[in-house]
């Protein structure tokens, strides 16, 4: 019927949606300029740089910044008390509860978020390591690994892994990896693990439960099954280093075999 009275309504329709996505696009870009003004070195919200915008930039501000923590239910009503209280000088100290076991903490001139401890946190912190050679680790829902100092460790039907260490690197760890965990690349720079995980596609659910060997100073030497770090070795290495053989073989293979 509205076609009928207009027949450019659809056309008319598609640009007005295109003008409200670059409108949209172009308000976060200015809310999160803003927010990164707002924001000193330890991710804490300096509320004078705060004060200085519009209430309703401030309200956006303070959105973007939640939606930065993973908070992204705070409603309008919600995020209107919360600027109530950070503005409110008669309580220059205070801790308010926000979803996800979120607190937002303001203590005078700033105000931080942070995380609550989960209570099951401690029951279900992943086991870390120190490898002992020849001995096997479950590596995720169906792989083990071994470390040894004889090739002949590892058996035909197992995949084989090799690499030279240094002596230092020794002994080496295993443990799930860290959101500040690097490895080291061939040109002298450093990519983040999450980095390579994104790369290479690796599914949430996998990523979670990702393995790091990890040498002695608790620097990621091989993400397993996944990408090594890269070390320079001297010109003399094969009689300063030491190789190292590394089996992955499937923990549901029987024990008679």
């Amino acid at each position: 019927m509205l076609e009928e009275e207009n027949p450019q309504l659809l056309s008319h329709l598609e640009s007005y949606h295109q003008q409200l996505t670059d409108l949209l696009a172009w308000r976060d870009q200015a809310v999160a300029d803003q927010l990164a003004a707002c924001v000193d070195q330890q991710g804490r919200m300096i509320l004078a740089r705060l004060a200085k915008n519009k209430e309703i930039i401030r309200k956006e501000i303070l959105r973007q910044w939640f939606n930065q923590q993973g908070i992204y239910d705070i409603k309008d009503q919600q995020l209107d008390e919360l600027l109530e209280a950070l503005e409110n000088e008669q309580k220059p100290q205070q801790i308010i509860e926000l979803p996800h076991r979120y607190i937002l903490e303001k203590s005078y001139a700033t105000c931080a978020l942070k995380k609550l401890d989960n209570p099951l946190k401690n029951l279900q912190k992943p086991q870390d390591h120190v490898i002992k050679l020849e001995q096997w680790y479950q590596v995720d829902a169906i792989k083990l690994m071994a470390v040894s100092a004889e090739k002949s460790f590892v058996k035909e039907e197992e995949q084989l892994v090799s690499q030279w260490l240094a002596s230092d690197q020794f002994p080496l760890g295993l443990r799930k990896w860290r959101q500040k965990d690097r490895i080291r690349l061939k040109n002298g720079h450093h990519q983040l693990v999450k980095r390579v995980l994104i790369d290479q596609k690796v599914p949430q659910k996998q990523r979670d439960q990702q393995m790091v060997l990890v040498d002695a100073h608790d620097e990621v030497v091989w993400i397993v099954n996944r990408k090594w770090s890269w070390f320079e070795r001297p010109t003399d290495y094969q009689q300063t280093w030491h190789p190292c053989f590394i089996g992955i073989k499937n923990k549901e293979k029987k024990v008679n075999e």
